[in-house]
């Protein structure tokens, strides 16, 4: 019989990698509980007959991975910290340090399972968020003005009396862009209208300018109008709730749509900036992780008593990081790429500046005060 035996170290590091995995848990799922009250409460106002509490569940519950993706930094930084401190509570943080496994080591060795939940949190973000976000949107579109309405990357079908209506929605509740209206009469095609935009004005659809064509035995005819009102029974409350804004879109699509300049009717409100940092959101999430057990380092010991205000230095850290995040996917500065690069990378140079920082604090500074002072 062959009898395998594992090196303690690895033993302490799969325990340590399934604590933190375990913290990363809890945390998403006491986020997830609270952000999911938190829409609950402000969407119940909108029950109606067509739209139902059920409804309404099912549109929260939608929308919850769009949330989390915002909150992501936060949520891996307080799992960390509850991790920290519920190991340096029993002691086992210390344990490890006295059996010859530094911080450093240790984050070498946490790698596998950090990288996992980055993963995970980008899977959700570039994947799962906007497909269930764009999917609850339309079908709360549709509960509340009935099957007639199709939404799809901002665009929009609608069904009318008289025939179908295909619209770019914006943030812009009131305005809907690049309006194809098709007429239909015994179910054929008769005539057709074209509009740059359409605006929502005392309760009519009104084009400011438009092209009307109609069908004829010679091909058809071409008539120009002006403030030509079109029998849309749609409501702008409607329009807000379906548009899907672009920080909830993938890093794919705002690329498809930077790259092709009209793809989902929002161009003018994705920048480079919006994509840029999209892209380098994993590498912050990584630099949040390292920051937070670098700083922590020195407070493994229960004697230590600077662990709150190094707690206070981490959270002020992360909201930072958290903030610039969220003002940087709400600007729509035309800036260029490469400003935009710049601009993205600003968070990751800050907190690898506090890296550097504890780095030259602890192995450089005393090396260099031994060879001055010696």
């Amino acid at each position: 019989m062959v009898v395998y035996y594992l090196d303690s170290k690895v033993l302490i590091t799969r325990y340590l990698s399934w604590r933190l995995l375990k913290s990363q848990i809890e945390m998403t799922a006491v986020f997830c509980s609270f952000l999911f009250v938190i829409r609950l409460v402000a969407e119940l106002k909108r029950v109606g007959l067509s739209y139902t509490t059920a409804d309404v569940m099912l549109y929260v519950g939608g929308m919850l991975p769009s949330s989390l993706a915002r909150f992501d930094s936060m949520i891996i930084f307080l799992a960390v910290c509850m991790w920290f401190l519920q190991l340096r509570r029993s002691q086992e943080l210390l344990i490890v340090q006295v059996s010859g496994v530094s911080m450093t080591r240790l984050i070498g060795k946490l790698l596998p399972v950090i990288c996992l939940i980055i993963t995970l949190f980008t899977i959700n973000r570039e994947y799962i968020a906007p497909n269930l976000a764009e999917n609850a949107k339309l079908q709360r579109a549709q509960k509340v003005n009935g099957k007639a309405i199709y939404f799809q990357n901002n665009d929009m079908w609608l069904r009318t009396d008289q025939g179908f209506l295909n619209a770019n929605i914006g943030q812009d509740a009131y305005v809907l862009k690049n309006v194809h209206y098709y007429l239909f009469q015994n179910d054929e095609l008769y005539a057709w209208v074209v509009a740059p935009k359409v605006i929502y004005r005392s309760g009519r659809w009104i084009a400011p300018s438009a092209e009307r064509f109609v069908l004829t035995d010679q091909g058809h005819s071409k008539q120009t109008s002006r403030l030509l009102a079109l029998p849309i029974s749609l409501k702008p409350r409607v329009l807000s709730w379906s548009f899907i804004k672009p920080e909830y879109l993938s890093a794919w699509q705002i690329g498809v749509t930077l790259s092709k300049g009209t793809k989902y009717g929002i161009s003018d409100q994705i920048t480079w900036l919006l994509f840029c940092v999209r892209v380098v959101r994993p590498l912050n999430l990584f630099l949040i992780v390292v920051t937070s057990l670098s700083v922590l380092d020195r407070a493994i010991s229960s004697r230590f008593v600077g662990l709150s205000s190094r707690l206070v230095v981490l959270a002020l850290l992360a909201t930072s990081e958290f903030v610039l995040y969220a003002l940087m996917c709400e600007s729509h500065n035309a800036l260029g790429f490469n400003a935009s690069v710049l601009i993205a990378i600003c968070p990751a140079i800050l907190l690898m500046s506090v890296l550097l920082t504890l780095y030259m604090h602890r192995w450089m500074w005393p090396k260099i005060k031994m060879r001055l002072f010696s």
